[in-house]
């Protein structure tokens, strides 16, 4: 208890000097309610702002939002070369598409597609034989995901299949048609 004479608003700010001798040297640290933490209000502040931080203790973590977890960025998986792909032999990888007037990626990915299902009748392929292919001819493999072209292909048809096996659908050969150069 204390007793002695105070003036009007001495009282707040004795009441703010007992709280910040309990708090000592970590008035901004966060203290932990619930499943989440709020700071601690700064010393400047009344005492009717104590009042409210004392009440969300006791009303609990149930008025406090919580912040999503933040989940961790997969890497991508770096695609493996096929080593037994034959890119030599006619047709060659490297004559074929040069027949097709490619630009940008979804292109080169599906005319490598066409060649793999007409030049060596694999119907189904993986990442790695585009891989493979676009280190052959010497196009660029700098990507985070290398495979993610290959799945937007899948989603506008142009492809059909998964991660385990893709395979070049009518839609896909008809766009890549459409891109081969006049031979004469």
């Amino acid at each position: 208890m204390f007793e002695g004479d105070l003036q009007e608003g001495e009282l707040a700010q004795v009441t703010q000097a007992i709280q910040n001798a309990f708090r000592g040297s970590q008035a901004s640290s966060p203290r932990t309610i619930g499943r989440s933490s709020v700071a601690s209000p700064p010393c400047d502040t009344d005492a009717t702002d104590f009042d409210q931080v004392e009440e969300a203790e006791e009303v609990g973590a149930d008025n406090i939002p919580r912040a999503r977890p933040v989940r961790k960025a997969r890497a991508p998986k770096v695609p493996n070369p096929v080593n037994d792909l034959d890119v030599k032999s006619e047709p060659s990888l490297k004559d074929f598409v040069a027949d097709y007037d490619v630009k940008s990626g979804f292109e080169k990915y599906l005319v490598i597609a066409l060649w793999l299902r007409d030049g060596r009748d694999i119907n189904s392929f993986t990442v790695d034989h585009i891989y493979t292919c676009f280190k052959l001819i010497g196009w660029s493999t700098n990507s985070n995901d290398f495979s993610k072209p290959l799945r937007n292909l899948a989603d506008n048809k142009f492809l059909s299949g998964d991660s385990k096996g893709y395979s070049l659908s009518l839609t896909g050969a008809g766009k890549i048609e459409d891109k081969k150069r006049n031979s004469e």
